[in-house]
């Protein structure tokens, strides 16, 4: 199945302009630079009550990026870790959660109605990234986070 014909486009609430959108991208990419061993452990005591948050929400955009976040965990972690998934590949991955987790980024996550925008942002370049750089790594992670996301009964 190719992932681009069944991949749901997500609408986000509110958009974000040029130079915001510019601040977040160069902080995500200046994170990539830096992501480390403090950086993971700080991740892995966070990411799974912060996937489990967003995939608990109403809204279809939150709980996709709460999907997308936890495959993306499961593709670093090594529970469901894809053989193909290089170095780079996981700091991009650890980059994008650690700014997910961190409630205290640049619309800090409590924010009524857009504190997550800009973390969805940070995930969309991640996988734009893997998209590009692994493909089949991209495939997966696309698979599993619709896995992921339960439909509402």
């Amino acid at each position: 199945m190719n992932s681009s014909t069944s991949h749901k486009t997500v609408v986000l609430p509110q958009s974000i302009n040029i130079e915001l959108r510019e601040q977040i991208r160069v902080t995500y990419i200046s994170a990539v630079e830096k992501a480390d061993q403090a950086d993971a452990v700080y991740v892995d005591g966070k990411i799974d009550r912060v996937v489990r948050r967003l995939l608990q929400q109403d809204s279809y955009w939150l709980k996709r990026l709460g999907a997308t976040a936890g495959a993306l965990q499961e593709a670093r972690s090594g529970l469901h870790r894809p053989p193909q998934t290089s170095d780079v590949d996981d700091k991009y991955i650890l980059a994008a959660l650690f700014y997910l987790c961190n409630p205290f980024d640049i619309i800090p996550d409590h924010t009524p109605g857009t504190g997550y925008l800009d973390d969805a942002l940070v995930v969309d370049i991640c996988v734009k990234y893997l998209k590009k750089a692994n493909p089949s790594l991209y495939e997966w992670i696309d698979r599993r986070s619709h896995a992921l996301v339960r439909p509402k009964h």
